[in-house]
């Protein structure tokens, strides 16, 4: 019985663990997302042509996502096309930079503006954001209510109902002891 506790305790601490650090890999993926539009979105509007910000985005983006645009620069320079480069990384990267890489590879392919899409996709990216953000204040709630009820629900019974119950007692003897 005690060995299955233990074993069941094991499991379940791991599958959280995992799960705690897939979301925080996953929230870090995102906010790569975001800081690399918005490094794409500067170089854009400084004047710098599409395939020149792809390739200055292997210097400023995020850690986790460096090597993958490393790899991305090595194809442009090397002479590959845009989107097959872009293709090649997208598997890697997974679907929270899907997005800017459909919308890159579109612009590439058929010439249109890119500063205009690359707004909105940024726009898209922040609402994402927010909205998980706005996900975890609600979990929030939840998740304090436990430790609140232990530390408060101890304090309320020492302070409040042990004294009370002990003068009730020491009353109840007094007046049993006189009669």
């Amino acid at each position: 019985m005690l060995i299955g506790f233990i074993v069941f305790a094991a499991a379940f601490f791991i599958h959280t663990a995992r799960r705690r650090r897939s979301r925080r890999i996953g929230q870090l993926h995102l906010d790569a997302s975001i800081e690399t539009i918005d490094f794409l979105l500067a170089m854009l509007r400084a004047g710098y042509s599409l395939p020149q910000s792809l390739i200055k985005l292997a210097d400023v983006t995020p850690e986790i996502v460096r090597a993958d645009f490393i790899d991305l620069r090595a194809a442009i320079t090397s002479g590959r096309p845009i989107p097959e480069a872009l293709a090649d990384i997208r598997s890697r990267l997974g679907p929270v930079f899907a997005s800017l890489i459909d919308l890159v590879s579109s612009v590439v392919r058929l010439g249109i503006p890119t500063e205009t899409l690359v707004v909105h996709v940024h726009h898209e990216a922040r609402s994402a954001r927010r909205q998980q953000g706005e996900i975890l204040a609600r979990q929030l709630s939840v998740k304090l209510t436990l430790p609140l009820v232990l530390c408060t629900l101890p304090s309320f019974v020492f302070l409040i109902i042990v004294p009370i119950v002990m003068g009730t007692v020491t009353q109840l003897r007094q007046n049993g002891a006189t009669p």
